[in-house]
């Protein structure tokens, strides 16, 4: 079996300062339960990934290429795979980073092995168990529905001169995950979002 791809939007927020120091950090939905198929004639059911995430964390790359941080916390919930990493301070932690903050980049995709599926009578592939490898910040997004919540940073610190400074409303931002489907999202008031 080869290693496949799904991909979906996200949202970036700012967060309590990440261990490689830099504070950076993307959150989102990697992948999420139901719903109409991806571009692929996939969808997910709860609890597909259960088993993977508890043997490793996963690693976060840029594009499904390039490593860009590391898996902070991994978790099934009731909307789908949720997941937040740290941002390293490289070239393309960098460019990903402020991709995200500017809205650019607004989705993940994950990198996994189906070990075991059905197909709907609609004809969609129903994913009962999957091996994850990775979830990657990307442009372009298989499942609509993958979307990046938050991007942070660990000081509410002015922008860096030269760096945009974007204030959403948190009914703006609310308004944005519904577009996409996604209801009930704990939108947290004491970080710096933008």
């Amino acid at each position: 079996m080869s290693l496949e791809y799904k991909s979906i939007p996200f949202a970036v927020k700012a967060a309590e300062r990440a261990a490689d120091d830099t504070g950076w950090e993307i959150a989102g939905l990697a992948s999420t339960w139901w719903g109409e198929p991806d571009a692929y004639g996939d969808v997910v059911q709860p609890g597909a990934f259960a088993a993977s995430i508890a043997e490793r964390p996963t690693k976060f790359l840029y594009e499904h290429h390039t490593p860009i941080g590391k898996q902070l916390e991994i978790r099934e919930t009731d909307e789908g795979l949720y997941g937040r990493w740290s941002v390293v301070d490289t070239t393309v932690g960098t460019d990903a980073y402020k991709l995200a903050k500017a809205g650019v980049l607004d989705s993940l995709s994950i990198g996994y092995i189906p070990l075991e599926w059905e197909i709907r009578g609609d004809g969609a592939r129903v994913l009962q168990k999957c091996e994850l490898y990775e979830v990657s910040a990307v442009a372009i997004p298989a499942n609509t529905n993958a979307v990046i919540t938050a991007v942070k940073r660990a000081s509410p610190e002015p922008s860096e001169p030269g760096e945009p400074h974007l204030n959403l409303s948190r009914e703006l931002r609310r308004r944005r995950l519904a577009r996409h489907g996604i209801a009930n999202l704990s939108i947290t008031s004491d970080a710096h979002h933008i």
